[in-house]
């Protein structure tokens, strides 16, 4: 460890400015993006921790916090993907529910956009084409996406509905924007299309569902 990454782990400060590392930039958050990106190919999502990461390089795991904050963030760096799915989920939350309209819309916001959607769509296709990213991938949306959602949700089966809901995301990511199904659908018609299914999933008022299965 060289003395600006020494800096950083004493609380994140030094004398010569307020929380960032003294000296410039170190080469520091590029070996930990680097060891992270190899192990959430080679271990996935989940098996993949903070404390392995830093370890791999010889540094506290204080600070992969100090430049990325949290797993999630840490992984969204090694991915390049500047927007993750609970951001989405978060911002579609107001008053402790989950606006399904807002959703969707969030979503499909995202993918549209210049600056996320392209490396969005290469990280998809990377996952569709390799075994190792599929599974750091679905790990990563079962813990970012599925999570969030039934943190979110109140009533009965939230796990289940979380994962329906889910389910009509990323069935729309994956058929509009990477198969290419109903390209030349708008935006807005792609939400009126969808819209009735995630609120069922989001908010099922009135509809019986089945218990979960043990």
């Amino acid at each position: 460890m060289n003395m600006d990454d020494a800096a950083e782990l004493r609380g994140g400060r030094t004398s010569a400015g307020r929380g960032r590392p003294r000296g410039g930039r170190t080469d520091a958050r590029d070996r930990l993006l680097a060891e992270a990106r190899r192990q959430f190919t080679e271990l996935g999502y989940a098996r993949t921790t903070l404390r392995g990461v830093a370890r791999a390089c010889g540094v506290d795991a204080a600070l992969i916090k100090y430049h990325f904050g949290s797993k999630r963030k840490l992984f969204a760096a090694a991915v390049d993907v500047p927007v993750g799915p609970g951001d989405v989920v978060e911002a579609a939350t107001r008053n402790g529910v989950i606006d399904a309209e807002r959703l969707l819309l969030g979503v499909i916001g995202v993918w549209e956009d210049p600056r996320t959607g392209p490396p969005l769509r290469s990280l998809a296709l990377a996952a569709l084409q390799d075994d190792a990213q599929r599974l750091a991938m679905r790990g990563y949306l079962e813990r970012e996406l599925v999570v969030a959602l039934a943190d979110r949700l109140i009533g009965p089966h939230r796990e289940r509905r979380a994962r329906a809901a889910a389910y009509v995301v990323a069935g729309t990511v994956l058929s509009h924007y990477i198969l290419g199904l109903n390209a030349d659908s708008r935006p807005a018609t792609v939400v009126e299309d969808l819209l009735g299914p995630l609120t069922a999933a989001l908010h099922p008022q009135g509809r019986a569902w089945a218990p979960e299965r043990r």
